[in-house]
């Protein structure tokens, strides 16, 4: 295991399943490029993934219709991506060597990594804004994943120059510092898959304001309790937000899960932004006491579900929107209108293969969120008072 990596049990797999096809109009900016079979010799590929010297594809170039004239071992993605051994790639001015794009990584639904990577791809432009000035964690995969992922906490080593990366201080001093990942743009999305990371963590502060959190954030995490629960326990936390006039966002965890999530004006501390989260937990815990806990362990958790405000922490992370999950059928962390929550809606329902069809027929819930930051001020000094009251 390399230094800044954290091991994290893999939930066991689900049987069955149906083949993804990652397909679906595209999402992102322009359009990857595979170089033509004539533009001279195949170049040399650095260690950092970025070619040097004259450049040719590997191949042929790939046809404008996914389908059409494709060979038996070749597989053409709207993004641009041919699923053989090895192709390089041309995408915003960078120049890639994509290897084992035709490895599956979901057997069960036989989702490869060309299709991850034409994923990211599509839906780069609703992944970037959350992560693009923020550092943070990856989460690398085993081929497939049948087994133990690995969080990558730190830059890993050997990094391309164009890959953007920030030097952050400990919280610490005993620790120093350390070099954390910025992914600013679809390149890097690309790069990162490419070497076995199959999402993102961000931290819930950007890199300019590092001590000042701009996410309150809520993990609804369940134990052995009907994803209706979570449903509902999600709901009441926004109408607990809402009575401090205080608007939230929801988002799938991938899992079992609920992400609640506010935009903050970054004028906080995390104490203090941890604080307002543990108002919250509190009220809702007081509302159904036979539904939420307040114990970590989960083995005291059966049948209850625990809101983690831990993610208020600084240096701790929360999977990025439109993140697809380790999970056996490749589901996707994915933005909900609170309007879905009152209705039959499960996160199986959310995956790689079905993703692209939601984007296309309707807006992005997360759209507006980072540009409505909000104030966490009411819910503090309501939460200096209620600290005040003497014990009955």
């Amino acid at each position: 295991m390399a230094a800044g990596e954290v091991s994290r049990p893999l939930p066991r797999r689900a049987a069955g399943g149906h083949r993804a096809q990652a397909r679906g109009p595209r999402g992102g900016a322009g359009r990857a490029r595979w170089p033509r079979a004539d533009e001279g010799r195949r170049p040399h590929v650095g260690p950092g993934g970025e070619s040097q010297g004259s450049a040719q594809a590997r191949g042929r170039a790939c046809p404008r219709t996914p389908r059409a004239g494709r060979a038996a071992q070749e597989h053409c993605t709207e993004a641009g991506i041919v699923t053989s051994a090895a192709r390089v790639l041309e995408l915003d001015d960078r120049r890639l060597l994509l290897n084992h794009l035709d490895e599956v990584l979901w057997p069960d639904v036989g989702v490869t990594k060309g299709d991850l990577i034409d994923y990211y791809l599509d839906v780069a432009e609703h992944v970037l804004p959350f992560v693009a000035n923020r550092p943070a964690s990856l989460l690398r995969a085993p081929d497939p994943i049948t087994g133990e992922c690995v969080y990558q906490k730190t830059a890993p080593p050997g990094l391309p120059t164009w890959i953007t990366t920030r030097r952050i201080r400990s919280e610490h001093a005993a620790l120093g510092y350390s070099d954390y990942v910025l992914i600013t743009e679809r390149a890097a999305l690309a790069y990162f898959v490419n070497l076995g990371y199959i999402s993102i963590h961000p931290w819930s502060c950007t890199v300019d304001t590092l001590d000042r959190p701009d996410l309150l954030l809520f993990d609804l995490d369940p134990t052995e309790i009907a994803f209706r629960e979570v449903r509902n326990a999600a709901l009441l936390v926004r109408d607990l937000l809402n009575n401090f006039r205080i608007r939230a966002w929801v988002k799938t965890s991938g899992g079992r899960g609920l992400h609640v999530m506010v935009p903050l004006t970054p004028q906080y501390s995390f104490a203090q932004v941890r604080g307002a989260a543990e108002v919250i937990t509190r009220l809702a815990r007081s509302r159904e006491p036979s539904l939420f806990t307040l114990d970590m362990r989960r083995a005291r958790r059966r049948g209850k579900i625990l809101i983690d405000v831990h993610r208020n922490h600084r240096g701790a992370t929360l999977v990025s929107p439109w993140a697809v999950r380790e999970y056996a059928a490749a589901t996707v962390s994915t933005p909900l209108e609170w309007g879905e929550l009152e209705r039959p809606v499960y996160p199986e329902d959310f995956t790689l293969a079905t993703i692209r069809e939601r984007l296309a027929r309707a807006n992005d819930p997360l759209a507006s969120f980072l540009g409505e930051p909000q104030s966490l001020t009411p819910l503090l000094e309501s939460g200096r008072s209620r600290r005040a009251r003497p014990m009955a």
